[in-house]
């Protein structure tokens, strides 16, 4: 059963690659030139190519607006990544590009994530739980080096608006930007509140998977994550007769008394003129549910005097990475406590009306394959009249939907024949049909789902097939339905293995011609017998899903 396989392919010159410094989880590949990058997103997968690729790719140079299209079209690319853009933003497989390399590559594992989790999600609804299990499990690894890579960021000084203008925010963050040069701190880490909240416009990188996090945290607890980042948080005066955002609400509420605390220095601050209507009833009209009784503003010009701001600011650099530290441990553990409660569900349950929902189709399931054996004589051709003992003519067919292409070694062992390559089941009837006609005896290689689905509907047709192997991912499943079957000879995932199955049965029915004591052997009563094995073992297939729609 063939899956996808995220790869981000980058295109650019030596140099920009170069100076591009992403780390990926996923495998990579480079594209110089146009040509390259056209080979690679072209390129049809072989045959002994399990994993289909999936790509997101990242332009670090420019390109025609004629070959955008084209790669936007292409089914094969999932997201573009692309700094400058001349094309219209409305193409919803766009994504601009972040300034940082480091945004970048959190932006490319969300979307990887999100890739996965959706396939994940389609093959659940089709009951492909093997498969379901493989994409969840990727994610979730995705996950994990995300947390790991992308580590909570600290701050030195946290603004938070209360019911102030943006405008004025801003201004603040520049003042104290200059108050911190001035008092010899040359890369103060000043943020507004915002930053820490993840928004659908970009990913936040400054907590580990903070969708996640806030998504199913307790806000306070999120608050309190967001406080032990920030030793300084000065609280913005303003002059709107509101403050509009919760957030800022819960933080200010959850506050004890102001300066008080040596490892927090908190304060209200002003950076423009208040009216004195607010001013003197700030507390009455927004801290009734406060915690804290002194709510008077420091003038933000006046800070670089206050000693104890100074203090605080000392203490910030020195505490930083112990902040950041603690703080992911903390985002780690409270990963872990919700997934082994289950609140955050790495793979996916079926509940019980999904059982029962099961259930009810793999009985209709049964009903359909009865229906259908009906009709297992497609034509006037009688199958059960073939009789290829004294035949030495030999046809080779491949039935697989992706294959069309064997390795040298593979055209080798079948000299002076050669494959013949079907990719859909009435091809493949068709085919079989002609060259029983002829009298040819046949060595055919097929998907498991193909497989399955040839002895179900063609189930005379196919007992007149002289060899049959099963080439395919999932060993397991395929093994559930073919066993019996004397015409199949092995089911394999290894293409080498293959090989060198088929070469031997080759060459023993070459000995076997020239031996002159060869016999393929059809009853009847046999057949009838297998028949009704088959039906029986429909009937009871457990929950794994066997009869699935996607070939293998």
């Amino acid at each position: 059963m063939s899956s996808f396989e995220p790869v981000v392919l980058i295109y650019g010159s030596p140099a920009d690659i170069l100076h591009a410094t992403l780390s990926l989880p996923v495998p990579s590949l480079f594209a110089f030139d146009l040509k390259s990058l056209e080979n690679i997103v072209n390129l049809s997968p072989q045959m002994n190519q399990l994993y289909l690729h999936r790509y997101f790719l990242v332009l670090l140079q420019s390109i025609d607006d004629t070959i955008f299209h084209q790669l936007q079209s292409n089914h094969r690319i999932i997201r573009i990544y692309k700094k400058q853009n001349s094309i219209e933003q409305n193409f919803k497989e766009l994504n601009q590009m972040a300034n940082s390399f480091k945004q970048l590559t959190l932006d490319i594992t969300n979307d990887i994530i999100q890739f996965l989790t959706h396939e994940g999600e389609k093959q659940l609804k089709l009951e492909r739980i093997s498969l379901v299990k493989i994409y969840y499990q990727q994610a979730r690894i995705l996950k994990e080096w995300m947390m790991t890579f992308f580590k909570a960021e600290p701050c030195h000084i946290l603004l938070i608006s209360l019911n102030s203008t943006q405008e004025n925010l801003d201004n603040t963050q520049q003042g104290l930007q200059t108050i911190c040069e001035n008092l010899g701190y040359n890369s103060p880490i000043i943020r507004q509140f915002h930053d820490y909240l993840p928004s659908d416009e970009r990913h936040s990188s400054l907590l580990p998977y903070s969708k996640l996090l806030f998504n199913n945290e307790n806000p306070e607890n999120i608050c309190r994550m967001i406080k032990d980042l920030s030793p300084i948080r000065l609280y913005l005066y303003g002059n709107e007769l509101k403050i509009p955002s919760e957030w800022s609400n819960l933080m200010i509420e959850n506050e004890k008394e102001l300066i008080d605390d040596e490892e927090n220095w908190i304060c209200f601050i002003e950076n423009d003129f208040i009216s004195n209507e607010i001013k003197w009833n700030f507390s009455f009209l927004f801290g009734k549910k406060w915690q804290i009784s002194r709510v008077t503003p420091l003038d933000l010009n006046q800070l670089n005097n206050d000693p104890r701001f100074v203090s605080a600011l000392r203490r910030s650099f020195l505490t930083y990475s112990q902040r950041q530290i603690q703080v992911t441990a903390d985002i780690f553990d409270w990963y872990e406590d919700c997934v082994k409660k289950e609140y955050i569900k790495l793979e996916p349950k079926l509940n019980k009306e999904q059982i029962i929902l099961k259930s009810k189709r793999r009985y209709y399931r049964v009903e359909l394959i009865k229906a259908r054996c009906v009709f297992s004589n497609l034509c006037s051709f009688e199958y059960l009249t073939v009789d290829n003992e004294k035949s030495t003519s030999i046809t080779f067919i491949w039935l697989d939907e992706l294959i069309n292409d064997s390795t040298e070694q593979f055209k080798k062992i079948i000299e002076p024949f050669q494959w013949n390559f079907v990719n859909n089941i009435s091809s493949c009837v068709s085919l079989i049909e002609k060259q029983l006609r002829q009298k040819s005896n046949i060595f055919l290689i097929v998907s498991g789902k193909f497989g399955e689905e040839l002895f179900l509907t063609t189930f005379f047709l196919i007992q007149q097939v002289f060899s049959i192997y099963i080439y395919c991912a999932q060993i397991e499943s395929n093994l559930k339905w073919s066993k019996g079957y004397l015409q199949i000879k092995g089911v394999y995932d290894n293409l080498n293995q293959l090989e060198r199955r088929i070469e031997k049965d080759y060459q023993q029915f070459q000995d076997s011609l020239s031996d002159k004591n060869y016999r393929i052997v059809h009853q009847n009563d046999n057949q009838v017998f297998q028949y009704e094995t088959l039906l029986i073992s429909i009937s009871e297939i457990d929950d794994r899903g066997y009869f699935s729609d996607k070939f293998c």
